[in-house]
C-alpha cells in the first residue's frame, strides 16, 4: 500500500472514531441500564482537542515509520492501522450495545460502575483485541498485526492506569 494511501486510511479511521465516539456517549446517555459513576473522564474523546491530539501522535508514527522504512513501516504505520480498526470495532460494538440497552424491555434493574470499575472494564476489552491481534500476527507473521498488539496492550495499560488514577481521589 502507498505511504499516501496508508497515511489516509489512518485519517479516515481517526475520523470514524472520532464519530463513533460521539455516537456512543449520546447512545449512553439514552440507556439507564448502565451507568458510571462519573462519566467526566470518559467524555474527553469527544472534543475536537482530542482528535486534534490523536492526530499529530498517529502522524508521528506513521512518519517515524515511514523515515525508518520496511519493517519498521509495516510495524508502526500498520500497527496504528491495526489499532484504529480494532478500536473501531470496539467502539461499534458499545454502541450497539448502547443502543440495545436503550428499549425499556432490554434489562430490569440498573448497575452504576465505579469510575475506575469502568476504566478497568475499557482496559479488559483493550487487552482482549490486544491477545486477538498478537494471535493473528503470530499466526500469519505479520509486523502489523505485531504492531496493532503493542498499540492496543500499551492502551489497555493506559486504562488501567486511569482506573487507578481514579481509583486513588477522594
Amino acid at each position: 500500500m502507498p505511504p499516501w494511501v496508508a497515511a489516509l486510511v489512518l485519517l479516515v479511521l481517526l475520523i470514524a472514531n472520532y464519530c463513533l465516539a460521539l455516537y456512543l456517549r449520546h447512545a449512553n446517555d439514552a440507556q439507564h441500564f448502565l451507568a458510571v459513576a462519573d462519566w467526566t473522564p470518559f467524555r474527553r474523546v469527544s472534543r475536537p482537542k482530542y482528535l486534534l491530539v490523536q492526530i499529530v501522535f498517529v502522524g508521528i508514527v506513521f512518519l517515524l515509520g515511514l523515515d525508518r522504512g520496511g519493517a519498521a513501516y509495516v510495524f508502526l504505520a500498520g500497527g496504528v492501522l491495526v489499532f484504529l480498526s480494532f478500536h473501531l470495532g470496539l467502539n461499534l460494538q458499545g454502541l450497539l450495545s448502547a443502543r440495545g440497552l436503550a428499549h425499556p424491555d432490554a434489562a430490569t434493574g440498573a448497575l452504576t460502575y465505579s469510575t475506575a470499575a469502568a476504566f478497568r472494564h475499557m482496559a479488559h476489552r483493550i487487552l482482549g483485541a490486544a491477545v486477538a491481534s498478537l494471535v493473528a500476527g503470530l499466526a500469519l507473521g505479520h509486523l502489523a498485526l505485531l504492531g496493532g498488539a503493542l498499540f492496543l496492550a500499551a492502551a489497555a495499560v493506559g486504562s488501567w492506569r486511569r482506573a487507578r488514577n481514579v481509583g486513588a481521589q477522594p
